[in-house]
């Protein structure tokens, strides 16, 4: 089963193969006009679409509203925050240079850590990787309780090279993240892959792009130890 989010006002569009060979599609609005992009599928039923969640594939909607300190985010759209939900009750949201937990479906919010939410990604045996920085440093992080607590185990400067977001994990130690060296204003001007062995916490570049460029590679995915996959605006040429 996929779930897609199309534009400001919500439009939800599941896809499912009942017949082999066979896809059908049907539509459900999700609760307008402030939606978001950040898609979390916990199953068939039950997902989060920004700060949306609905527990019976889409037939009604519940809205959650920001922390009281990101108010002003009401009007605005929710897309301009990162969210990430891993059940029907423990997520995170990133905006106004914090990152925030709930464990009540949104209900209420506690901030757990200062800067932007620059990646989340879920690894094997119940392990989570997140990534929240600033203009010059990326500190890295990991839970092994669905995100009701994290622990800090790395840091970057991104003068001398950091993650972008994009991870891919193929266990809970082993995975490649889209990586790269920044300006002093914290943009990035050089690209490219960085690969770790524990879990997220320290990363090493292994291969850069032979070009200059900026936000180039958008996201990495691997399905096994030797086959990956790399998303990238344009073309990647000289690779």
């Amino acid at each position: 089963m996929v779930l897609v989010t199309l534009g400001l006002l919500g439009t939800v569009v599941f896809s499912g193969a009942e017949l082999p060979g066979k896809v059908s599609f049907s539509v459900v609005e999700a609760s307008p006009p402030r939606v978001g992009y950040y898609v979390s599928v916990i199953d068939a039923n039950r997902m989060w679409v920004g700060l949306t969640h609905t527990l019976n594939r889409g037939q009604s909607w519940t809205s959650r509203i920001p922390p009281d300190k990101l108010a002003h985010f009401l009007d605005s759209p929710l897309e301009y925050s990162v969210t990430r939900f891993f059940d029907d009750q423990r997520g995170v949201l990133s905006s106004s240079g914090a990152v925030w937990s709930t464990v009540d479906s949104g209900k209420t919010w506690k901030k757990i850590l200062s800067g932007h939410l620059q990646g989340i990604e879920k690894a094997a045996g119940g392990t989570w990787w997140l990534a929240a920085g600033n203009d010059a440093e990326v500190s890295y992080y990991r839970s092994r309780d669905a995100g009701a607590t994290w622990t800090g185990c790395g840091m970057d400067q991104k003068a001398v090279g950091g993650t972008m977001g994009s991870a891919s994990f193929v266990d809970s130690m082993h995975g490649w993240t889209v990586y790269a060296k920044y300006n002093e204003r914290g943009l990035p001007i050089k690209e490219g892959i960085a690969v770790t062995e524990d879990g997220g916490c320290h990363w090493r570049p292994i291969w850069w792009v032979p070009m200059e460029s900026v936000h180039l590679l958008r996201q990495v995915l691997f399905v096994d130890p030797q086959v990956g996959w790399l998303l990238a605006d344009g073309s990647l040429a000289g690779c």
